[in-house]
């Protein structure tokens, strides 16, 4: 045990000397640290107030399905589980109808730097 702990400590020291070590670089180097990204939007609940669910989670998973632009896919049904991220919370399920708001509040997400998962097109093109 003894061993164990003195093992742990050298590595916590360790970790701390490079951390110390890349700071006095970035000072020696006049780099600073990188730019904060933007704060993402906060979700406001007039997004969840209008989706409305239009078939079982399980018949819109196993749908006939398209790719279509998110702007084209306004009143249409969701057929993927949709997460902006973060928080990482789902905010659209299969099944559910698509909006003007949540489409809105995707492309925002993506354009301050978050990310949406689960779409089959991340990049939210189509």
């Amino acid at each position: 045990l003894e061993r164990a702990l003195k093992n742990a400590v050298q590595s916590i020291q360790s970790s701390q000397q490079r951390q110390q070590q890349q700071e006095e670089e970035v000072e020696r180097e006049g780099r600073g640290p990188p730019p904060a990204a933007a704060p993402l939007p906060a979700l406001p609940l007039s997004v969840y107030a209008n989706i409305s669910t239009v078939m079982t989670p399980r018949d819109a998973f196993f749908a006939p399905r398209e790719s279509v632009a998110w702007r084209s896919a306004i009143g249409r049904t969701s057929v993927e589980t949709i997460s902006p991220y973060p928080p990482g919370i789902p905010l659209l399920i299969p099944g559910e109808r698509i909006t003007l708001e949540v489409v809105e509040y995707l492309l925002e997400v993506k354009a301050r730097g978050g990310s949406v998962v689960g779409a089959a097109d991340s990049s939210l093109a189509t």
